[in-house]
């Protein structure tokens, strides 16, 4: 048995299908049923139950994948606990969405510089569920990703750092930018920018959960493609966004945020990893750094 045999059970176990794992994997998917069909002719148990295309874990199969991720656990530290001990820089491949992490990421990357300086951090932007793919493929190690309310769970270990209340940004000239306070009504008549429905389907999908019916009312005059392309078509008074709190942070000091009364559920910013037992010491680090920054922002 190899390590790859593992890597391959998993797949599919997490997958619920072949053709799925085989492309997570990146290998065909003929000899992917065979290894597996190979590891089960090894071990003498059936480890999945098989109907039509559907395929589940047996009882045996749960207990399996339980002690196959701890072994690719335990050997990935050990790789990681090696390259520490010879004094070698680890990487650690980190996943942000930019819109809400202007002020967090920051302080994360220059404590955990301070304090870890042998964890090299390799970056990369991207939106929340794009983030999620990659840390569920193994493409990524840990990510800052944002939770809208009602969505439904990242299939990752997540947990919140920041909330955001929920209202509108608006231009400082606009005359609802000195409002203490805005109902949703309120701002069903004003031309309304939205981040695009293809790239920010998550984003999009909490906006009809917010408006509900009165969606279809809404006067949509620009979808952007990027939080910045949003801020331009706030800052000059082509329209206002329905968003959070933490989406004014690059431009604060020229846009206004004013929060929905009575306050909608938050929209959160958090960590997300993969759910192993135990996490690799870089990983570990940038965890706590994050929960530390976290709690120091939080109370400040």
């Amino acid at each position: 048995m190899e390590l790859r045999h593992l890597r391959y059970f998993i797949a599919v176990a997490e997958e619920e299908n072949v053709t799925r794992a085989a492309a997570r994997l990146r290998v065909s998917q003929p000899p992917l049923s065979r290894q597996i069909q190979a590891l089960e002719d090894e071990i003498g148990v059936n480890l999945f139950d098989r109907c039509g295309r559907s395929i589940k874990l047996t009882q045996a199969g749960l207990v399996f994948l339980r002690h196959a991720k701890s072994v690719l656990t335990q050997v990935e530290l050990a790789v990681k606990s090696a390259q520490a001990a010879s004094g070698e820089k680890s990487a650690l491949r980190v996943g942000y969405t930019p819109a809400l992490t202007t002020e967090l990421l920051p302080q994360i990357v220059r404590s955990l510089s301070r304090h870890h300086p042998r964890v090299q951090l390799i970056m990369h932007d991207s939106v929340s569920i794009e983030i999620v793919d990659l840390l569920r493929a193994g493409k990524l190690d840990v990510g800052l990703i944002a939770k809208h309310p009602g969505e439904r769970n990242h299939r990752l270990h997540y947990e919140v750092l920041q909330s955001f209340a929920v209202g509108v940004i608006v231009s400082k000239r606009h005359r609802l930018a000195r409002r203490r306070g805005l109902a949703v009504d309120d701002v069903m008549d004003e031309p309304i920018a939205l981040l695009s429905p293809r790239r920010f389907v998550a984003f999009h999908a909490w906006t009809r959960r917010v408006l509900g019916r009165r969606f279809s009312r809404v006067r949509v005059v620009e979808e952007c493609e990027s939080v910045p392309s949003l801020i331009a078509a706030v800052e000059c008074g082509r329209a206002i966004a329905l968003c959070s709190e933490g989406h004014i942070q690059p431009a604060r000091d020229r846009l206004a945020f004013v929060p929905f009364t009575p306050p909608l559920p938050p929209i959160e910013i958090g960590i997300g990893f993969l759910p192993r037992s135990l996490p690799s010491p870089p990983v570990q680090q940038f965890i706590e750094t994050a929960r530390i920054i976290g709690r120091r922002m939080v109370s400040s």
